[in-house]
This record gives C-alpha cells, sequence and structure tokens, in this order.
C-alpha cells in the first residue's frame, strides 16, 4: 500500500507495477470513457462540458475525437435534404487543424446524426 492508499499490483509475467483501474485518481485513464465521450459528443455536449462533468482534460476530448476511427452507415442511399453542422478546432498546434462534422436528416427528428471527423471539410464528398 503506498501512502496516497492505492494498492499496487504486479504481473506475474513481466513484474512490472501498477494500480488497479478503480483506483485512478485521473479518470481520462479509464476504461470505457472513450466511449462516453463519443456518446456524449453524439448528444450535443460541448467539449468543455464534457471535460468538466467527466474531470478530464480537454485535450484528452479533444484526442478521443481527432483519434476515433468510427465511420457511418447512412440508413438510405439517397436523401431529399440534409442539415450540415460543422466546426473546426486546432489539435496541438496551429498547423493541425482537424473538422468535425455533423449531418443529419432533419433538425427536428429524434434520430442520432452522423458525425465524420477529418483535416478537411472535403470530408463530406461522396456523401
Amino acid at each position: 500500500m503506498k501512502v496516497d492508499g492505492k494498492q499496487n499490483y504486479q504481473c506475474k509475467d513481466c513484474k512490472r507495477q501498477f494500480i488497479g483501474d478503480h483506483a485512478l485518481s485521473y479518470l481520462g485513464c479509464k476504461s470505457g470513457i472513450t466511449r462516453k465521450i463519443l456518446q456524449l459528443m453524439v448528444r450535443g455536449s460541448g467539449i468543455r462540458d464534457i471535460a468538466e462533468v467527466e474531470r478530464i482534460s480537454i485535450g484528452k476530448v479533444l484526442r478521443t475525437l481527432t483519434e476515433s476511427t468510427y465511420e457511418i452507415q447512412p440508413q438510405q442511399s439517397h436523401y431529399e435534404s440534409l442539415e450540415v453542422d460543422e466546426f473546426w478546432n486546432f489539435v496541438g498546434n496551429k498547423k493541425n487543424k482537424q473538422w468535425l462534422i455533423f449531418v443529419q436528416k432533419s433538425y427536428f427528428t429524434s434520430e442520432k446524426p452522423d458525425i465524420f471527423i477529418g483535416e478537411n471539410i472535403d470530408t463530406l464528398n461522396g456523401f
């Protein structure tokens, strides 16, 4: 037991020392936080809101969004009209501009919006 009251464990194979997932004081490395960040983003929570509510850093939220490999499968092959909302942010430095694009059938439906993440606005080409 350490001074701060967290139980230490040691891997039997590699002899590496670690603490259990339940004893983490910083919740950004907790398992399942990535999925929760993406779910909150789809439901309309902002980056700062997610960071504050989940007690994680804004950098963790931005990193999770840019590293997401989630691909959208459209429910239909053709839509009469779509609503598109996008925003961009710099990740890491001013040269790394990332776009986050929301596409949904209608603002007044309860369907979840499709989300695209890319380095430029051309991500929507071919959709």
